[in-house]
């Protein structure tokens, strides 16, 4: 049964990177996401660190599928803006049925 997941992680810039804007990066995920990636929303933050907070909605069948989806999105965002350096931490989805049956 598909389920929506909100994936979360953080984008770390390289030393002496020059800033990325957390806009550019949503930007970046929406021209890079695939129909099959199911993506429904992206927000972007930026954290304490200097680097950038992600969470990803996306549609999937369990929560390491999400997770596999939303990598491998991230990766194709920044392997083709030669954004390679940054690294991707923390990777963690929660599926929004949870939050929902909590209420």
């Amino acid at each position: 049964m598909t389920d929506r997941y909100a994936v979360a992680a953080r984008l770390e810039p390289p030393p002496e990177a020059p800033p990325l804007s957390p806009a550019i990066l949503a930007d970046l995920l929406w021209a890079h996401a695939r129909p099959g990636d199911q993506l429904d929303h992206v927000r972007t933050a930026p954290d304490p660190t200097g680097g950038i907070t992600l969470v990803l909605l996306v549609r999937a069948d369990s929560q390491p599928e999400a997770v596999g989806t939303a990598t491998g999105l991230c990766v194709r965002a920044l392997c083709t803006h030669t954004l390679t350096d940054y690294g991707l931490h923390d990777m963690a989805a929660l599926p929004l049925s949870d939050v929902t049956r909590a209420r």
